[in-house]
Order: structure tokens, then C-alpha cells, then sequence
């Protein structure tokens, strides 16, 4: 869903609205998990919401309704993002992390595999040519998933999904610092203020 959302919708409006599964978790974890939502709680994650939609929303685009197929398949996209997420942490109260982390890489790589050989020049073709770049690619997603479910397994759900996407001000930040992307940043600016904000709050709730 998330490859046919980028595909039918553009960036500009489909990023800020994939941030609603922010909200989705929220709701999930209470229903699914029975994690207790504070007024403080649910605050600080429409901060956060509000502050990383600012910061990925482009001023001259408008969101369209709900009658365009993109961004159905983008809210479609954000709620099962969230509902994964869930089923993850609920997951863990049943496997280690670096047992559930191998399964979770396991089956869907062996499915992906049955497809390789139609693909075996193409494949053969990027081992060869960037042999550096997908061993360090695949290093770097794994420890990322392994910190995500680390944290996961140490934070309910409707705490730590919320505290991952900070991820993204990371992203904005660094494109600032190091490609001198420097248009809207007024609107980049109170983004980060609210991200900062919310994270505070939700430390604190």
C-alpha cells in the first residue's frame, strides 16, 4: 500500500498525511493493548503530529478530498503502518527481540526469494556494481529494525511509535546542515518547535 500511495500520490501531500499513524497507534494501542491514554498523553502526540505534518507539508500544495484515490491509498497505508506496529509490540510479549527480529526478516526474505530468479541479471547486475552499498544497506536496516523493536519492547506502544518518527526531524535537519535546503524555514522552524515540544510532553505524560 505504501509503494502504491508514492506511486499515486504526490510526496508533498501524501507525507504529511502518512503522520496520522501516529494518531492510528494512539487509538490502536489503547483498544489492542489496553494502554492507558492520559489528556496529557494524547496532547503531546498531536503535537508532534501537527509539528512533523508542518514540517514535511509543502505551502503551495493544497490536500484534495478523500475522493482521490491516493489519498485513500495513504490513509489506508498509515492505518495499517500503525496496526503493524501494534501487532509488533504485541508480538514481543511472546519472542526475544533477536528472535522475533530473525523471524520478521526470515519469511518474508524466503518469499522474496522465490521471485529472484526472474530478476537474477538484474540482481547479479547491482551485487556487482554496488556490492559496498547493499552490505551496508542491509547492516543499517537491520540494526535499525533491531532498535525499533528494542524499543518497542521497552516502551508501550502509543509512547515509543510516536518518539520513532522524530526520525524524520533528523532527516529535515540534516538536509538543512548539509544541502542547504533552506526554502520555508519559518514553516521548517515551528515545525521543530513543536516536534521538540511534543517529544518534551511525552517524555513527561
Amino acid at each position: 500500500l505504501y509503494s502504491i500511495s508514492s506511486k499515486k500520490t504526490e510526496a508533498s501531500i501524501r507525507a504529511p498525511l502518512t503522520q496520522s499513524k501516529l494518531l492510528w497507534a494512539l487509538l490502536f494501542g489503547s483498544i489492542v493493548l489496553g494502554e492507558a491514554i492520559t489528556w496529557q498523553h494524547a496532547l503531546a502526540v498531536f503535537i508532534l503530529f501537527t509539528g512533523i505534518s508542518i514540517l514535511l507539508w509543502h505551502p503551495e500544495r493544497k490536500f484534495n478530498s478523500l475522493k482521490d484515490p491516493g489519498v485513500r491509498w495513504t490513509l489506508a497505508s498509515a492505518i495499517l503502518s500503525a496496526a503493524v506496529a501494534v501487532a509488533d509490540k504485541y508480538a514481543l510479549g511472546f519472542f526475544s527481540v533477536e528472535m522475533y527480529g530473525l523471524l520478521a526478516y526470515v519469511f518474508p526474505g524466503t518469499i522474496l526469494f522465490l521471485f529472484t530468479p526472474r530478476r537474477g541479471e538484474d540482481v547479479a547486475h547491482l551485487w556487482k556494481t554496488s556490492k559496498a552499498h547493499v552490505l551496508l544497506f542491509s547492516v543499517v536496516s537491520v540494526v535499525t529494525y533491531y532498535a525499533m523493536l528494542k524499543t518497542y519492547s521497552l516502551l508501550p506502544i502509543s509512547i515509543a511509535y510516536p518518539l520513532l518518527q522524530i526520525s524524520t526531524l533528523v532527516t529535515v535537519v540534516g538536509g538543512i546542515l548539509l544541502f542547504r535546503e533552506r526554502e520555508n524555514m519559518l514553516q521548517k522552524a515551528i515545525a521543530v518547535v513543536l516536534v521538540i515540544i511534543g517529544s518534551i510532553l511525552l517524555k513527561l505524560a
